[in-house]
């Protein structure tokens, strides 16, 4: 069995290989710690152990029978922290938050009622920062002024990732 921390984080990597952040190097090493871990470890971990030689879909399923398929908000919030929106493309960065985007609305439809909390509405935001693509479309938003909203909307997301000791 994997410890909560650990499935943790394996959860976050396969959320970032979802919304297209690869790390496949990354799934690697995190099955390599866990199969050091264990006297037995589960042969879905040894196949993770070789992850670049398989595709992501591949990947993301052995993940989630390792780590479950449960999201947290906190998760996808940690999944994105480390993003730099400055350093992608507007087409890669309305790319990513329309993955995002999804996987909120999955993750929303799932959580317990009332646990509505920093990492939620931080999230919410998300949804709100692709809506501003296509202000930007209709001419009220220049590239820069998104491009300004996606920084701060990402420096939020590090900040909330960092106070709750998430880490991808």
């Amino acid at each position: 069995m994997i410890a909560p921390l650990e499935a943790r984080q394996g959860r976050i990597l396969k959320l970032r290989l979802e919304l297209g952040l690869g790390g496949l190097d990354r799934v690697e090493h995190w099955a390599d710690e866990q199969i050091t871990r264990h006297d037995e470890p589960p042969y879905e971990l040894l196949e993770l152990a070789l992850a670049r030689s398989l595709n992501e879909h591949d990947v993301e399923k052995l993940l989630e029978t390792v780590v479950g398929s449960d999201i947290e908000m906190s998760d996808l919030v940690a999944a994105l922290a480390p993003v730099d929106p400055q350093a992608l493309t507007l087409e890669e960065l309305l790319g990513l938050l329309g993955r995002a985007s999804d996987i909120f609305c999955t993750a929303f439809l799932l959580q317990p009622a009332g646990e509505a909390d920093a990492s939620w509405l931080a999230l919410y935001d998300t949804s709100e920062l692709r809506d501003a693509f296509f202000v930007m479309e209709s001419g009220r938003l220049t590239v820069e002024q998104v491009r300004t909203l996606a920084s701060n909307h990402f420096r939020k997301l590090r900040e909330i990732a960092i106070s709750s000791g998430a880490s991808a």
